[in-house]
């Protein structure tokens, strides 16, 4: 039996949560999934997410958040991340003791779909655990008794070839139907079904302003780039509406099909 699931690439600041707002709904109607995921850690002025814009993009049709290495840094965000029942995940291979958890069963319908977040090492401050590693005791112990339709993986790394190793990694787990990569906000051309079944896209892309460096204001990067004087990330809030994400079709563990999608709106 086939199911669909689509997943957002990084909703970046207001423009971000507007475009996800704009464009999520006609594609829940023409697209019918199953189960809709978004990358939240930038969600709030670029750095969490807080309960307002959680409800924001709930109430525009998002199921269940990612993270990455801001998913620490709004007190609302960690709080949804300590919840009992959460619909908000973390890097799974942070050191014992950060908040939240880093994978959950999500049951959607008569689904029972997996989604593991994990965050590369590459060109990334935080000294976080290896992430195959971290994979394969997810898989061997903790994932190994459960009755799972699929399992979908956000990598939130820098480098494309880490993400590329991470697809390649999950060819030897039978029941990984999916790998996309987050975190650089630039969308990639390479959307594949490997030959074990996995779909992959090396980065999703953001859904934010479109007149922007990755979601961030022109002019401040580029004073900074002209001066090396620091200067405050200001995202963009009025610069046109950017929406990436990627529509994954899948029947038993295997994906079938990979869709990038890519829409943009003048406001």
């Amino acid at each position: 039996m086939s199911y669909k699931i689509i997943f957002i690439g990084d909703v970046s600041g207001g423009a971000g949560r507007k475009a996800v707002q704009h464009f999520l709904p006609g594609l829940i109607e023409k697209h019918q999934p199953d189960l809709v995921i978004a990358n939240g850690e930038n969600a709030t002025h670029g750095h969490g997410f807080n309960r307002v814009h959680h409800k924001e993009l709930t109430d525009a049709g998002v199921h269940f958040f990612t993270g990455g290495n801001h998913s620490f840094y709004e007190h609302e965000h960690v709080s949804m991340l300590n919840q009992k029942d959460p619909d908000v995940i973390r890097p799974a291979n942070y050191p014992p003791g950060a908040p939240g958890r880093g994978w959950k069963i999500v049951e959607t319908g008569m689904r029972r779909i997996a989604v593991i977040n994990l965050q590369g090492r590459a060109f990334m401050k935080e000294e976080v655990d290896c992430p195959l590693r971290t994979l394969s005791k997810i898989m061997n112990e903790e994932l190994a008794h459960e009755h799972l339709d699929s399992i979908f993986i956000d990598f939130h790394a820098e480098t494309t070839s880490e993400k590329k190793a991470m697809f390649y990694y999950c060819e030897q787990f039978e029941r990984v139907s999916a790998v996309v990569g987050t975190h650089t906000h630039v969308q990639t051309n390479d959307a594949q079904v490997g030959p074990t079944g996995i779909g992959f896209l090396t980065d999703a892309g953001m859904c934010g302003a479109y007149r922007s460096i990755i979601g961030v204001a022109v002019e401040p990067i580029l004073k900074r780039m002209l001066t090396q004087l620091p200067q405050k990330h200001i995202y963009n809030e009025d610069g046109g509406l950017q929406f990436n994400g990627v529509l994954f079709k899948m029947e038993q563990h295997d994906c079938t099909e990979v869709t990038p999608i890519n829409l943009t709106f003048e406001n």
